[in-house]
């Protein structure tokens, strides 16, 4: 499933974009996520993707964010707090 997410990936909007990705999630199947038109990444925002990657990586479901799906905003947060590469594509066990 492709699921582009634009905007604010932030503490204000978790709750909705948690459940936008639990949907996805629970679709099945590999979800590549496009976060170009992102604009404001916060804490809660890694979080919330680092979460979707993790559920996704127990069930199975390959979880992709790669490099060429994100913004420059995006890149630069992921290096500040440190997690740089922990969005980079990943297989699930059923890919």
């Amino acid at each position: 499933m492709y699921l582009e997410l634009k905007g604010e990936i932030c503490v204000a909007h978790a709750r909705e974009l948690k459940e936008v990705l639990l949907k996805a999630l629970e679709r099945g199947g590999p979800i590549q996520l496009d976060l170009h038109g992102v604009t404001d990444l916060d804490a809660a925002g890694v979080q919330l993707l680092l979460a979707a990657r993790r559920t996704a990586q127990k069930r199975g479901q390959s979880f992709q964010v790669s490099a060429a799906t994100r913004n420059e905003l995006v890149d630069r947060v992921l290096a500040l707090a440190g997690l740089a590469g922990q969005l980079d594509p990943v297989e699930g066990a059923h890919g």
